[in-house]
């Protein structure tokens, strides 16, 4: 009899214990398959995170989903970790990024435990939007919800029970398209006409001038002379045409790379902030933050349980013990 009481101490004990790991299980974060920053095309769903005053800012990130998948789908998609409740499980989210932690002071000095449904002074309101869109507020659950293909999964800590969307416009960002300087040509050089140099008869002895075999210079240029200063000058003007084009080339080269170098700033993972100036958190980041507190988390459950359980069988052999006492 006292070994079948043992026995079934021990069983409940440890069923107590393996529950305790199941729930925690449950809320390791997923392995990561999106991308941090917008969906740079409409193939995949761009998940939208605003910590609002549990503090962060904003982390936005793609998830390669399509069209049937569901919100909860969508955060383990993009590698967000999400956690549920021990009642509920993953119908509602509990903890995104590992927030709100345990220990953190929420309205009413409400610690956030995730066992039961989150209050409505403290939890993650959930909102949807296609690109270009507006957000609303969703009314189903995180696991019956489905994604607007192409569009935007967004998350917003709400507090004081007033409902606020997320910061960040649900738009895909686009790259700006460069523009294009067209540079004339020169006109070339006008051709004056310069007309034959006019000779004055020869001087007489008799006015006191030069003698008559000598002849006046002329004032007036030669024919080849004319010719040689037409070909300087039209030199001269295609040397400043080929500067000036040179110049409108790499200034529009400057130009289109400074705009390829934008757009990709702004449509993947290197923004500071969003197409409104919204400051931006690295997912990525987030991530690697939320698998060392959730490491620790499970490290300090596992203890935790084995303690219960310990607990548990000793309380079982007090009992066999008293019960045979009194026998």
């Amino acid at each position: 009899m006292a070994s079948r009481l043992v026995r079934s101490a021990t069983a409940v004990a440890l069923a107590s214990s393996a529950t305790t790991f199941a729930y925690v299980g449950s809320a390791a974060p997923a392995q990561a398959a999106g991308y941090n920053g917008y969906c740079k095309t409409s193939s995949g769903v761009t998940v939208v995170v605003d910590f609002r005053n549990l503090g962060g800012g904003v982390a936005i990130r793609c998830s390669p989903v399509g069209s049937g998948a569901t919100g909860l789908q969508a955060l383990q998609a993009a590698g967000i970790p999400v956690e549920g409740t021990r009642d509920g499980g993953l119908s509602v989210a509990c903890r995104i990024y590992g927030k709100p932690t345990a220990t953190q002071d929420l309205p009413g000095g409400y610690h956030e435990q995730c066992v039961r449904m989150p209050p409505g002074k403290a939890y993650w309101s959930y909102w949807q939007a296609s690109n270009g869109g507006s957000w609303g507020y969703s009314q189903e659950g995180l696991s019956n919800s489905h994604v607007i293909p192409g569009g935007f999964e967004g998350w917003s800590f709400s507090e004081g029970g007033s409902n606020v969307a997320p910061g960040a416009a649900p738009s895909r960002p686009t790259a700006p398209k460069p523009t294009t300087t067209t540079t004339q040509p020169p006109a070339p050089p006008r051709h004056t006409t310069t007309t034959a140099p006019r000779h004055d008869p020869a001087p007489s002895k008799h006015d006191g001038g030069t003698s008559a075999g000598s002849q006046p210079k002329s004032t007036t240029s030669t024919a080849a002379e004319r010719k040689a200063e037409a070909k300087a000058k039209a030199a001269k003007a295609s040397r400043s045409a080929s500067k000036s084009a040179s110049a409108s080339k790499s200034s529009h080269s400057s130009s289109s790379s400074a705009g390829a170098s934008s757009g990709s700033t702004s449509a993947s993972s290197g923004a500071a902030v969003d197409a409104g100036g919204q400051p931006l958190s690295n997912s990525d980041d987030l991530i690697k933050d939320s698998k060392k507190k959730s490491s620790s988390i499970n490290a300090t459950t596992v203890v935790g349980g084995g303690v219960l359980a310990a607990l548990a069988i000793g309380g079982g052999v007090v009992a066999i013990i008293r019960r045979r006492n009194l026998e």
